[in-house]
């Protein structure tokens, strides 16, 4: 009668084997990121993130259980990032990947197939919404980008017509989708171009022929470089003050090596994105940073802070739900509410999206991204005390005079 005990043990065994529980008291995540081809830019520095934040669990986790992180290279490719999952999923618990967009949609059904978790860092097409029970994101969504980003161009930037400049991959066309469905005034045309090609140069000139004041580029990487370059090649630049030039991006432009790639094209330019101010004095972020400079000596960037929360909020949900099933990881996902990340608090909507809202930020000309409102409000600051100085010196001259009078 035993016989029959020790089998159903052996079946249990292998079980936890499979859902990623590869020894008693060890969880291994997986990672399918691109570290190379298009998407690099962005993945490197999402894996500098997702270290750091390992980094730390091992060391000041305080956890039950042992965490690995097992990551592989996508090569930006979507059909390789797919197949890349199902293998990670032998083995690890729930996953991170989804970088780009394609790379996202692609992945889902791996994710599905194996029953387990897949956590974007950065996917933003508004087609991830509510697409799987298995799928969660941290990062906004086109369509809450755009919904920051259409009134602002209306009522701050006083521009009542618009053209998008839209890559023809899956981020561009959600993201161009996103932006009209959320414009109130003009739209003078969407224009598309091969996000692979070199040449943009027909569909970037008649953006610009449109005499549109203000072009909202729904690209990424190298596609988004190439596309502000060819715009300010293209005379889309500031003539006067009637005549404005008014680039509008996503959170795309917020890497430090798209807008130093971009140069002085990029300068005046605006964009969306979550708050993260790597000069905030308030924890989680303040460690972060530090540990970040300490180790990379240089500042982090908006991806290394996703790819440091992505780690982060899946331990986060560890914890809470427990790794004895796939789906408890998802359980302890739903619970989580205003967790501290370094990317704001994080929770997540009833169709897996992360509920956080954008911000509107101005490229200066140092290429430095700036809440928009604190640099209006810098740029108030300034002018009053330029006018209260030209005050004192007229009071001087005023005085000076009255006494040689």
């Amino acid at each position: 009668m035993k016989k029959p005990i020790l089998i159903g043990l052996t079946a249990l065994l292998c079980c936890l084997v499979a859902v990623g529980c590869v020894e008693q008291g060890a969880v291994q995540i997986g990672a399918v990121i691109p570290l190379s081809g298009s998407y690099s830019v962005y993945g490197q520095e999402i894996q500098r993130g997702m270290e750091l934040a390992l980094e730390e669990v091992q060391t000041n986790g305080g956890l039950e259980f042992e965490v690995s992180l097992r990551i592989e290279d996508s090569g930006s490719d979507p059909a390789q990032a797919a197949n890349l999952l199902a293998d990670v999923y032998t083995t690890a618990m729930a996953a991170i990947g989804g970088v780009s967009s394609a790379e996202a949609l692609a992945m889902v059904p791996a994710a599905d197939e194996a029953g387990k978790l897949l956590l974007s860092p950065t996917a933003s097409s508004p087609e991830l919404s509510g697409i799987s029970k298995n799928f969660f994101r941290i990062f906004l969504s086109s369509e809450a980008e755009s919904v920051a980003m259409a009134p602002f161009v209306v009522d701050k930037l006083k521009q009542e017509q618009v053209a998008v400049l839209a890559a023809s991959d899956a981020f561009g066309q959600g993201a161009a989708d996103s932006f009209e469905n959320a414009w109130s005034g003009e739209m003078l045309g969407r224009f598309e171009f091969d996000a692979d090609s070199a040449d943009i140069a027909g569909p970037v000139s008649e953006a610009v022929a449109t005499g549109a004041q203000a072009i909202y580029v729904a690209a990424t990487g190298d596609s988004l470089v190439r596309a502000i370059q060819s715009l300010r090649d293209n005379g889309f630049v500031q003539t006067s003050p009637e005549k404005r030039a008014f680039i509008l991006a996503s959170s795309a432009l917020a890497s430090p090596e798209v807008l130093g790639a971009a140069g002085r094209a990029a300068s005046g330019s605006y964009m969306t994105q979550t708050v993260f101010d790597p000069n905030d004095e308030n924890e989680p972020t303040k460690s972060f940073v530090a540990a970040y400079e300490a180790k990379h000596q240089k500042k982090p960037d908006l991806y290394s802070a996703y790819g440091y929360d992505s780690v982060i909020v899946l331990v986060e949900a560890l914890k809470e739900g427990g790794f004895m099933l796939p789906g408890d990881v998802a359980k302890g996902m739903k619970t989580l509410s205003n967790f501290p990340g370094v990317t704001g608090n994080i929770q997540f909507r009833e169709n897996n999206d992360v509920q956080k809202f954008a911000r509107v930020y101005y490229i200066d000309e140092q290429l430095n991204p700036v809440d928009f409102d604190e640099y209006m409000k810098a740029r108030m600051d300034e002018l009053r005390e330029k006018r209260d100085e030209i005050r004192r010196q007229l009071e001087r001259a005023n005085r000076e005079a009255a006494a040689n009078s």
